[in-house]
């Protein structure tokens, strides 16, 4: 697993509506000394980036209202270097393709696999503060 040291700095955002597997993600960090915002529509994710910088940004792509990819863009035009993750348990290639998001994850997955994923892309997209 990841050394809690390594996560004090990040602040992740996850987007996704069924509560089960927010709950899910909070676990998977719990471990970790990451802070986590936990929000079920894409509005709330909307005003979380709006109102604070996150490291990474974790999204369902099946959001009611707005999807994933719609939200991807809106994060995009508000905080341009805030690198997405979508999840998803179906996922389009041409989608991903389109809108070439940091890194996608398929449902289910793996508590391992989601922090290696979010640890790389963390690395890969350096924020400052």
């Amino acid at each position: 697993m990841l050394d809690p040291i390594e996560t004090q700095d990040w602040r992740v955002l996850v987007v996704d509506d069924e509560p089960n597997l927010l709950q899910l993600a909070r676990f998977v960090f719990s471990e970790t000394l990451a802070r986590i915002t936990t929000v079920e529509d894409a509005q709330a994710a909307l005003i979380e980036v709006q109102q604070q910088p996150f490291s990474i940004a974790l999204i369902d792509v099946n959001l009611p209202g707005m999807d994933g990819w719609q939200l991807l863009e809106r994060i995009r035009e508000i905080d341009p270097g805030l690198p997405v993750v979508v999840v998803s348990g179906y996922l389009d290639a041409l989608d991903v393709r389109r809108h070439r998001p940091a890194a996608a994850i398929g449902k289910p997955y793996e508590a391992r696999m989601l922090l290696e994923t979010v640890r790389r892309v963390i690395a890969e997209h350096p924020r400052a503060d």
